[in-house]
């Protein structure tokens, strides 16, 4: 059964900005990107870190209906490991970071204007919508970083996957028609 709410809040909810919070390019000392042959694979990395909601109220001298935004502020990295590296369980952060070879991290920040009395004040609503939504408007933005970054630091060029939506899974009943058999 689809959730009404969540339909509400897709419909309410209007991309307002989308800005770069934080961005770090590391690499390691003795990668030289430029001149490396071996080949690399890469790890993703995608969360949300924090949802802020703010209310903007009209000062006196203002003529605008108070508003509200809502602010999702999601985590993405990238990170290029040898491509002959074995990733197991095993390993901590702080010995797999040896063999990073390079890591760009960022903070983006995606904000939504909409209307209380359109949308309420439904948590649960507002944390899925930024778990399915946000990361489908941030995409574009957090790929061109990437390309551009690492065309910048002469980093082989790497095209990030574009971001696919997961369709839900309807449930549709099935009638069973029991046949009489014939005597």
């Amino acid at each position: 059964m689809p959730n009404t709410n969540f339909q509400k809040a897709k419909d309410c909810l209007i991309p307002e900005d989308i800005y770069l919070r934080d961005i770090s390019l590391r690499m390691n000392d003795s990668y030289e990107p430029k001149y490396d042959s071996q080949g690399v694979q890469v790890q993703y990395k995608k969360s949300i870190s924090k949802l802020h909601h703010a209310v903007v109220s009209p000062d006196k001298d203002e003529s605008f209906d108070a508003y509200s935004i809502f602010r999702v502020f999601m985590d993405l990295g990238v990170r290029l490991l040898p491509q002959d590296f074995k990733i197991n369980d095993d390993i901590d952060e702080r010995e797999l970071k040896k063999y990073i070879l390079a890591e760009l991290t960022s903070l983006y920040v995606v904000e939504y204007k909409y209307s209380d009395k359109d949308l309420g004040d439904d948590a649960d609503t507002l944390i899925e919508f930024a778990e399915r939504n946000s990361p489908y408007h941030i995409w574009p933005f957090w790929r061109e970083l990437i390309m551009s970054t690492f065309q910048r630091a002469n980093i082989p060029k790497f095209v990030l996957p574009t971001f696919q939506i997961k369709e839900e899974k309807k449930v549709t009943k099935k009638k069973s028609v029991k046949k009489k058999k014939k005597h």
